[in-house]
C-alpha cells in the first residue's frame, strides 16, 4: 500500500508541473539552452570588461549546480507531460509504436555516453564540468535520459518491460545510469531520487526488492479497476431498479368498491 501510494504520489506531483510538449527532441535536446547561457557568460570569464574597469567573475560549481537544476526541473515537467500524453492513448499498440523508438535512440543514447564516461576519472570531476564539453555533454544525457525513462518504465510498465526484460545489455544500462551515474548526483533532489528508487523496485534491479511494492498504472491493474468500477455500477443499477419495483408494488391501488 506505501509503495502504491508513493507511485501515484510522484506522477501526481510531477504531472501537475508539466506544460504542453511532445516527444520529439526529449531525448537530443539535452540542456541546449542552458549550455548555450553557460557558455555565453563562460566567454566573458577571459577578462572582457564589464563596465569598463569590473570583469566577470567566473561561476563557481554551487552556482553551476543551481543553475543546471533549474533547467532540470523545466525539462522534467516536458517530459512528464509527454510521457502523461502518450499514457492518456487508448490503444496499446499505438502508445508502442511512440515508445519503441524513443527507448530505442534512450538506450543508444545511454551507451554512447557510458563509452565515453568509462575513460573519464568521475571521481576527480567536479558536479558540472564545463571545461570538458564532451564529457559534459555525456553527463547530461545520462542526467536526462535516466530521468526520462523513469517516466516511461512507472507510467507505461507494460510497454516498458516488453523493450527492456530479457536485454541483459540495457538491463545494466539502466542500472548503471541510476546507481552509479544519477542517485549520487547532485542535480537530483529527494523527489528524483524517490522516482530512481521506484524504478529500481519496478525493474527488479533494487538490492532489495520491496514485496508491497505495486505499480497502479500497470494495464492488468488498470482493466481489473475498470472491470470492478463496471460491475459496481451494474450492481448500484440493478439495486436502484429493485428499490423502483419494490416502491412501486407498495404504492395503494384503487379497487373496484371504491370507484
Amino acid at each position: 500500500v506505501a509503495a502504491f501510494a508513493v507511485v501515484v504520489a510522484f506522477v501526481v506531483v510531477v504531472v501537475f508541473c508539466g506544460t504542453a510538449t511532445n516527444v520529439d527532441g526529449l531525448v537530443f535536446d539535452v540542456g541546449s539552452i542552458w549550455k548555450k547561457a553557460v557558455k555565453t557568460y563562460s566567454s566573458w570569464m577571459g577578462g572582457t570588461p564589464v563596465d569598463g574597469n569590473m570583469k566577470t567573475p567566473p561561476l563557481s560549481q554551487e552556482k553551476l549546480v543551481e543553475s543546471y537544476k533549474k533547467h532540470f526541473a523545466i525539462k522534467r515537467a516536458e517530459q512528464v507531460k509527454a510521457v502523461e500524453e502518450i499514457f492518456e492513448i487508448p490503444q496499446f499498440h499505438k502508445r508502442f509504436n511512440i515508445v519503441k523508438p524513443v527507448l530505442d535512440e534512450l538506450f543508444r543514447t545511454l551507451r554512447n555516453s557510458q563509452k565515453h564516461l568509462e575513460n573519464v576519472d568521475l571521481e576527480s570531476l567536479p558536479p558540472i564540468p564545463t571545461d570538458d564539453e564532451e564529457t559534459l555533454e555525456a553527463l547530461l544525457k545520462v542526467w536526462e535520459n535516466i530521468a526520462l525513462f523513469g517516466d516511461l518504465a512507472l507510467r507505461l510498465p507494460d510497454h516498458v518491460h516488453t523493450l527492456l526484460d530479457g536485454h541483459e545489455v540495457r538491463t545494466e544500462l539502466i542500472e548503471w545510469g541510476i546507481k552509479e551515474m544519477c542517485l549520487s548526483s547532485p542535480i537530483y533532489e529527494e523527489v528524483h531520487q524517490k522516482q530512481l528508487l521506484l524504478v529500481l523496485q519496478e525493474t527488479k534491479l533494487a538490492d532489495e526488492i520491496d514485496p508491497s511494492y505495486f505499480n497502479p498504472f500497470t494495464d492488468k491493474h488498470i482493466k481489473d479497476k475498470q472491470r470492478a468500477e463496471r460491475e459496481q455500477k451494474e450492481k448500484l443499477n440493478k439495486e436502484l431498479q429493485r428499490r423502483l419495483k419494490y416502491e412501486k408494488a407498495k404504492k395503494p391501488k384503487l379497487r373496484k368498491t371504491e370507484l
